[in-house]
């Protein structure tokens, strides 16, 4: 009898030692897939005037082989987006209690006026506390001194592509931190 109890004992606080305390909650829509915006879509409009609607498909096409070489390195090197806001977001959400954060959209931008060299661009809802907002990255954060990365990089190296996003995602966290202060 005393052999059960002890055994009851032992697994009742083992138990109790697996609680999770994570507090982030990450949703990535089932729609947002890495994407790339570059000069396909402006190349596009100029060959619409000479192929008409087609031009504008060729454009567009130019980009989206370039999304999916990146998406293919990405998934090479086990890139997930959602361990990366995770992991930038661990120390907040021990400050703050629950934070939902909701990824709307996420890729790449090319650098205006230096074609070979990519922006992560990136959208995300952030609720926690009294904050319920979206951040998006680079259009609101016109004082970033990320120079950017080269495309070539992130058509071949995961690592490159967690390097820039894990920058882009710092600095949301930094204008969420100094968003939540503010109030």
């Amino acid at each position: 009898m005393k052999k059960c109890l002890f055994f009851l004992f032992t697994m009742f606080l083992l138990s109790c030692v697996h609680v999770s305390d994570n507090r982030t909650s990450i949703l990535v829509n089932n729609s947002s897939q890495l994407t790339y915006k570059g000069k396909g879509a402006g190349a596009g409009m100029m060959l619409m005037s000479a192929m008409g609607p087609m031009g504008i498909a060729i454009g567009v096409a130019i980009d989206e082989g370039i999304a999916k070489d990146i998406r293919t390195a990405a998934d090479n090197g086990q890139f997930s987006i959602a361990n990366v806001i995770e992991q930038e977001f661990g120390s907040v959400d021990a400050k703050l209690g629950q934070v939902n954060i909701d990824v709307e959209s996420y890729g790449y931008i090319a650098k205006i006026g230096q074609d070979d060299l990519a922006i992560p661009q990136i959208r995300l809802k952030i609720t926690a506390k009294e904050v319920d907002k979206v951040y998006a990255y680079p259009e609101e954060f016109p004082d970033s001194s990320y120079e950017g990365v080269e495309l070539d990089k992130l058509k071949q190296n995961a690592d490159a592509i967690d390097l820039s996003m894990r920058t882009a995602i710092k600095e949301i966290v930094i204008r969420f931190l100094s968003d939540i202060d503010a109030m």
